[in-house]
């Protein structure tokens, strides 16, 4: 996907609009693309299940980071929720990008990028208190691995490290709690993005569908095809997520033990970053072509002058 979004950035030079839009939109795809990539090399890491039993939301490794130091597993746990918080916090800079491309034409790239990451900036810090949430209190470790072999029907002699958060308030974990996970570190981040989502979409799409002459019929069709991938992309993690995100809820409100059901979260979890990647590849590979074929028309009707 980085490598498409490259080739695409750099091979339109015929039209000012659509090459400001190519270009600040291929960074952008750039970065989520990049973003996907580390999503996936944490995933290979640390191959994590989930667990929602006895009151607790446990996160099983079993991928090699096993064996690295305490030190380094927290870390990369951490970063792996900081991970999952990115799957939605990234979805609004390429349209806020197209949207200053569209309404604020005098702005700089660099700046209409820069507004763009801004807001995620602004998102993820929201959320920074409950990256490390995962980390249990060494006092309760032993617990959970018990919970952990009775849900996954684990022995003495397997190898893996539990990590995960309780239902109620438990001063022996700091009274950190999926509560507080759910409704204060994802629901604010969650909804403000998909806020600023939904307003730069509906204006956009506005616009494009306005008769505007300061806009070629080439640049209407890009900027199309560009929010149409952005509306896919921002609906991806609600659609796919729609599920577990529903069984996490009901676990809060409940306390019910899903045991193994909670497999559901962690299948839609390793399966996000390969669907938005195909979703970016086919919008790259179409544009790209799109473009070759335009510039061979041109390149036609230039006159021969051999002849």
């Amino acid at each position: 996907v980085c490598c498409h979004s490259n080739r695409l950035m750099n091979g339109q030079r015929v039209e000012t609009p659509v090459h400001d839009s190519m270009r600040n939109g291929g960074i952008c795809i750039a970065v989520n693309a990049s973003q996907g990539a580390f999503n996936c090399i944490l995933l290979i890491a640390g191959l994590w299940t989930h667990a929602l039993s006895d009151g607790y939301f446990l996160a099983i490794v079993y991928g090699p980071v096993k064996y690295a130091p305490m030190w380094l597993r927290d870390i990369v746990t951490s970063l792996a929720v900081f991970m999952v918080f990115s799957l939605w916090q990234f979805i609004t800079a390429p349209c806020i990008v197209q949207y200053l491309v569209l309404f604020r034409k005098s702005m700089p790239n660099a700046a209409r990028v820069g507004i763009a990451y801004l807001f995620t900036a602004i998102s993820m810090g929201m959320s920074v208190p409950y990256f490390w949430i995962f980390v249990p209190y060494s006092a309760i470790v032993e617990q959970l691995r018990t919970i952990a072999r009775r849900v996954q029907l684990l022995t003495d002699d397997d190898t893996y490290v539990v990590y995960g958060i309780g239902m109620r308030e438990d001063p022996a974990n700091g009274n950190r709690t999926a509560f507080g996970l759910a409704f204060y570190g994802i629901a604010p981040s969650y909804s403000l993005t998909y806020a600023v989502f939904g307003f730069t979409v509906l204006k956009i799409v506005r616009l494009l569908g306005r008769v505007n002459t300061e806009l070629s019929i080439k640049t209407i069709e890009l900027q199309r095809g560009f929010v149409k991938m952005q509306v896919i992309q921002g609906f991806i993690p609600l659609v796919i997520l729609t599920i577990p995100f529903a069984t996490f809820i009901t676990f809060i409100f409940t306390g019910a033990n899903l045991d193994n059901w909670t497999l559901m979260l962690t299948f839609s979890q390793w399966s996000l970053p390969a669907v938005q990647a195909i979703v970016y590849l086919k919008y790259l590979v179409r544009a790209r072509r799109s473009e070759e074929e335009r510039n061979h028309r041109i390149l036609s009707a230039i006159p021969n002058s051999s002849n």
